[in-house]
């Protein structure tokens, strides 16, 4: 009987197993890579569908949500703690017109972009000197110890001769003189860079025409020229021979002083404050050539009565311009040789009636022009130390 029951249940289990379809085995058996041969009923015939790709959740705007059913984690990266924006802050349009977020400036500090803070102001002596005790030490290092420019002091001497024309359409000005002349120099250096410079020249034996007739008279004349003031000297090199530009700020003073009897000459001055400009190029070895501008803005020129009550004028504008050349013969830095000839021209116009008539043509000018030059030659020699 039980062998009977056993044979039943066997072709049951059988008959069964022939009725399920083949891709049962695919269902019940999840690892198809490892059972299914290449060519079988399996083998492309039915595949595994994917599943389906979740999904992602469409970006949630602000608003779209309560603020309380946000958890920390799905917070958007604008509103995360690190990201906020700080309560003092300032926004800086761009270019873009995208505003950028910098920091609110603390006291005592400056936006991006702006102006730095200025350096402290440097002393007054330094900026005259050309630098700090220091910096000064540290240049003269550099230089040839014959170098000129460790000179603290230079003085010159100069025998000269002077050429003087005066032209006027107004007999009492008008004359010209020549003499020699005997000048000297001094310049003391506080530094390289800065010194003060005062200079004398006055003329020797002197003599000028004091009549406007064909009888001559001859009187003594002195002129004297002087100058005193600043001088700021630039170099564009260390060598022992290097270019110079000397710029100089001086008061100028021109006498021109005869006999308190002179029946046709008066006596003159002329003042004011003169800028002047000295370059100094070597050419080759010791020599080199000089060369020089001044300027003479605003001068006052007065007129001193002597035998004559002269007065060619109530007022008068005066001005005037120079230039020379030379050269420049350098031994050592205690001692050169220079050349120089210098051209100098004043110009005075008066306004308003002269005091007395010309004696030549009888008539009482108005409006006197004055044109005074100059034409000085000098050769002289600096010591320096």
């Amino acid at each position: 009987m039980r062998f009977s029951v056993f044979l039943f249940s066997l072709a049951f289990a059988s008959l069964a197993s022939a009725q399920i379809d083949p891709s049962s085995a695919l269902l019940l058996n999840p690892d198809t890579g490892a059972s299914t041969r290449e060519g079988g009923l399996d083998s492309g015939r039915y595949t595994v569908k994917p599943a389906p790709k979740t999904q992602s959740a469409p970006a949630l705007r602000r608003g779209d949500v309560r603020e309380e059913a946000k958890k920390p984690e799905e917070r958007p990266a604008s509103e995360s703690p690190q990201n906020s924006t700080p309560s003092n802050t300032t926004f800086a349009p761009e270019a873009a017109g995208v505003p950028k977020v910098v920091p609110s400036p603390q006291p005592g500090t400056f936006l991006s972009g702006a102006d730095a803070p200025l350096p402290p102001p440097q002393p007054i002596d330094e900026t005259v000197l050309g630098g700090s005790d220091e910096e000064i030490k540290e240049y003269k290092k550099m230089l040839n110890p014959e170098d000129r420019r460790h000179n603290l002091m230079e003085l010159s001497i100069a025998p000269a001769f002077i050429y003087n024309d005066s032209r006027s359409p107004y007999s009492f000005r008008k004359y010209s003189t020549a003499s020699p002349a005997l000048g000297g120099d001094g310049r003391v250096w506080f530094s390289p860079f800065f010194g003060v410079q005062a200079s004398y020249m006055t003329t020797l034996s002197g003599s000028v025409n004091d009549s406007t007739s064909t009888a001559t008279r001859t009187i003594t004349v002195a002129q004297t020229f002087m100058r005193a003031g600043i001088r700021s000297r630039n170099f564009l090199a260390t060598g022992k021979y290097s270019p110079s530009l000397t710029w100089g700020l001086d008061f100028y003073e021109h006498y021109f002083v005869v006999p308190k009897d002179a029946e046709t000459r008066g006596r003159l001055r002329t003042n004011g404050a003169q800028v002047s400009l000295e370059g100094e190029w070597p050419t080759s070895g010791r020599s080199s050539w000089l060369l020089g501008v001044s300027f003479l803005p605003m001068a006052s020129h007065k007129e001193y009565s002597t035998g004559l009550a002269l007065r060619s004028g109530s007022r008068v504008d005066s001005n005037g311009v120079g230039i020379s050349v030379g050269t420049k013969i350098q031994y050592d830095r205690s001692s050169a040789l220079f050349i120089r000839l210098s051209h100098q021209l004043d110009k005075h116009v008066f306004t308003g009636q002269a005091a007395t008539a010309d004696p030549v043509n009888g008539n009482t000018p108005s409006g006197v022009p004055v044109t005074n030059s100059f034409t000085i030659f000098q050769l002289g020699y600096t010591w320096g130390n």
